[in-house]
């Protein structure tokens, strides 16, 4: 998804580079503008990102614990609790990024001194089929994997 951002924002670059329309101050600032708020897409999938890699660490050591020998039935349903908590978190860090980059739309709030409209920042981000394919069965298999974990801290109840 960063890959076809990337070319979205090389796209915005080639006016500047190529000397298209470079004396058309308005087409300039559209596309610094553009560039700005890809970048700025780019930044935020990043911390997305970042989110659910924490959230597996986190989620690994609930379903880790040290042995607790001779624990109460509160201390295994808090675990359990706890666990599908940090698994429900986790399903929604996955969809939210999934959903982010099927969406793939850029703030149109960013890239100050436009008038923040679809046109100037707000314009889809163009991604491969192989991106839209992959975020989808990312998406899909959230879903069912998710399914999967809750079937089971049932059936162990």
């Amino acid at each position: 998804a960063c890959e076809c951002a990337g070319d979205e924002v090389g796209k915005c670059s080639v006016g500047d580079i190529d000397g298209e329309d470079t004396n058309n101050d308005s087409s300039s600032d559209t596309r610094r503008r553009r560039k700005r708020a890809v970048l700025h897409w780019i930044g935020k999938l990043h911390d997305m990102a970042r989110g659910v890699g924490e959230g597996v660490t986190d989620l690994g050591c609930l379903m880790y614990p040290p042995l607790a020998i001779g624990g109460s039935n509160s201390d295994e349903e808090s675990n359990e609790n706890k666990l599908m908590a940090q698994v429900k978190l986790q399903r929604d860090a996955i969809l939210a990024v999934s959903e982010y980059i099927l969406d793939a739309v850029p703030d149109a709030g960013v890239g100050a001194g436009g008038d923040g409209s679809a046109d100037e920042q707000g314009a889809i981000i163009p991604m491969s089929e192989e991106v839209l394919e992959l975020a989808g069965k990312l998406r899909a298999a959230c879903q069912k994997r998710y399914g999967e974990v809750e079937a089971g801290i049932r059936a162990i109840r």
